[in-house]
């Protein structure tokens, strides 16, 4: 009720031991997608969460397009987006892909990629979701950035086209 954390909880391991991955809560339900492990991975778990915080058992559901790590994920409307991130050690990108939640819970059949790419190509950027907007801050491409991106949502799960914004204080 103070807004402090309380003491952490060892739950269900994730399926894999990655790192640079990126995560989504949509429904009760857990994702994570890509990341890193010797090489960049494509694939996509979800999990139920529990009432009392823990998991349950991690589904493997629909691989990404391609293989990415140091990208974001959110999930807005029963739809799942990931933006930009890595294909490779200095090879950033600027896709962005969207997938449909099925009812349950699992990835839809195929990663559609977006017409409305990012502006420009990042990784370990920040990014959230609010009020039907996609935004992006900060990452990565040939050095940190300050730029902070924002699109609209379509009501077919469509990105609309990208608007620069106030840039953050500093690079991040």
């Amino acid at each position: 009720s103070d807004g402090s954390v309380g003491s952490w909880t060892t739950t269900t391991g994730m399926p894999d031991i990655i790192e640079n991955h990126a995560m989504s809560v949509w429904n009760g339900k857990l994702y994570i997608s890509g990341g890193w492990k010797d090489t960049p991975k494509n694939t996509v778990w979800c999990v139920p969460i529990n009432a009392d915080g823990t998991v349950g058992s991690w589904v493997a559901t629909t691989l990404l397009s391609a293989a990415r790590y140091g990208h974001s994920m959110v999930a807005w409307n029963g739809r799942l987006y990931i933006v930009a991130g890595s294909v490779n050690t200095g090879d950033e990108t600027n896709t962005v892909w969207y997938a449909p939640i099925n009812a349950d819970g699992t990835v839809g059949a195929s990663w559609i990629t977006e017409a409305n790419s990012l502006p420009a190509a990042r990784s370990g950027h920040g990014q959230a979701v609010w009020n039907g907007r996609l935004y992006i801050t900060g990452g990565y491409d040939t050095a940190a950035r300050d730029t902070v991106w924002y699109a609209p949502i379509n009501a077919d799960g469509t990105v609309g086209s990208w608007t620069a914004t106030t840039v953050m204080p500093a690079t991040r």
